[in-house]
């Protein structure tokens, strides 16, 4: 059972029942189970403290993206990506690319 300052008490450790569920269970029942209580406040500030710090997945870019970031024909990108000389994701039969590993590309040849 979990019970909540101010949202009362949801069901998800007694058989038969599911979480989110109200109690249904007697009051001389729930007295012997086990609650857990918890701040609200807490718990919201911590929340919003991991999704402030959570940073979204690059966006896969596809071919033309890709050509206008190295400013070549997306013809000639899809070709290198084919060959291998191209770091590139095959998905399914779309080739995206990964905007990190394609600086990173171009950061070694730049060395060369």
């Amino acid at each position: 059972m979990l019970c909540v300052r101010g949202l009362g008490c949801l069901v998800g450790a007694i058989p038969g029942t599911y979480a989110g569920e109200r109690s249904t269970v007697p009051k001389t029942n729930q007295a012997h189970m086990t609650t857990t209580q918890i701040d609200v406040h807490a718990l919201a500030a911590e929340l919003a403290t991991l999704i402030a710090d959570h940073q979204p997945p690059a966006a896969l870019l596809d071919a033309e993206a890709a050509a206008d970031l190295l400013n070549v024909p997306a013809s000639w990108v899809l070709a290198e990506a084919r060959a291998g000389r191209l770091p590139s994701l095959k998905l399914g039969r779309y080739v995206r690319f990964r905007r990190d590993d394609l600086q990173a590309w171009i950061d070694r040849r730049a060395t060369t």
